[in-house]
């Protein structure tokens, strides 16, 4: 959800008013603890689906459906980060985040 979203569901539970600032430092520590991932090219924020995992995870990829716009959150290889993060530096460009979006067609929205 959005972090306006999240404003507007506040407000609906607890007949109180949540400021956007507020809401948006609240969401970026969230992001900092690895609870919540920020999608940014549709603005919005996940919850982590391995919040209750005890091992090591794969770098995040989101497969974000353009009709439904359900997300799915699957890792990446380590071995393909790594490649891509060689490749990346070989044009001197550094790599500030580790997170891929990708956009397309769910399973469910191509049958119908």
């Amino acid at each position: 959800m959005s972090a306006y979203e999240l404003i507007d569901q506040y407000q609906v539970q607890n007949d109180d008013a949540l400021s956007s600032m507020t809401a948006y430092r609240i969401l970026d520590m969230l992001v900092e603890a690895g609870l919540v991932h920020k999608l940014t090219t549709i603005n919005q924020y996940l919850c982590c689906s391995h919040l209750l995992c005890e091992h090591d995870h794969q770098a995040p990829e989101f497969l974000i459906c353009v009709r439904c716009h359900r997300v799915k959150e699957v890792g990446i290889s380590n071995k393909l980060v790594s490649e891509l993060k060689s490749s990346i530096e070989k044009t001197g460009f550094s790599l500030a985040k580790q997170q891929l979006e990708l956009h397309g067609v769910c399973a469910d929205c191509a049958e119908e």
